[in-house]
């Protein structure tokens, strides 16, 4: 996604039921702009998307 011109900037967030810790460095270390864990919940989902895409969000 990132090597086309127009996706380069869309953010990529990996979403996992898989919270450790080697899994989120290898995810951050592909290009993932961040992580979230299914067992964190919507909540923090959200705090994400926030911090990631704060205009797509008009927060």
């Amino acid at each position: 996604m990132r090597q086309v011109a127009h996706m380069r900037l869309v953010p990529i967030i990996a979403y996992n039921s898989l919270p450790e810790e080697d899994v989120v460095n290898e995810s951050l270390a592909a290009g993932m702009d961040a992580y979230c864990s299914k067992s964190d919940g919507p909540t923090m989902l959200l705090a994400i998307l926030g911090r990631v895409a704060p205009v797509s969000l008009g927060l």
